[in-house]
């Protein structure tokens, strides 16, 4: 349990262990474990898709004149000024995940709140999955989300 902000939370791996896969004899039970938390809401995230798009990237050609230090021979000049002037294109690789939270009263399972997200090349698991929850917790702050009775 965490509490923050005078709301506690609970894992569903506190209900749910690693692997469970739900049948319709387990919702009794399932439900049964939330009310005793005394939980007033569940909160479920999903990822809805996850898609690979490659994508060029220009390079760039740029002309900027530096003076007459190296102008007196080809070379010393090519060498010099080339990387400043052209820089190659490449491909890269962009990771697009899609997101799906939705909120529901735990007493009368009815979705109270839902929101669709999209991230782009998440530099890692644990980093995105702080930044995009404390981004739902804003945005239920925001909608005036509470299903407190």
């Amino acid at each position: 349990m965490i509490q923050t902000q005078g709301i506690s939370v609970f894992g569903s791996f506190e209900i749910m262990p690693t692997g469970f896969k739900a049948k319709e004899a387990d919702k009794e039970e399932i439900l049964s474990k939330i009310k005793k938390l005394g939980s007033e809401a569940i909160l479920t995230v999903t990822l809805l898709d996850q898609t690979n798009e490659t994508r060029y990237v220009p390079g760039m050609t740029t002309y900027a004149p530096m003076g007459v230090g190296y102008y007196g021979r080809f070379w010393s000049y090519y060498n010099q000024y080339n990387p400043y002037m052209y820089d190659a294109g490449y491909y890269t690789t962009d990771k697009n995940y899609y997101l799906e939270a939705n909120v529901y009263d735990a007493r009368t399972e009815d979705i109270v709140w839902s929101s669709q997200s999209e991230s782009t090349n998440a530099s890692s698991l644990d980093q995105f999955s702080k930044a995009f929850s404390a981004s739902v917790v804003k945005q239920l702050m925001k909608d005036g989300i509470s299903v407190a009775h």
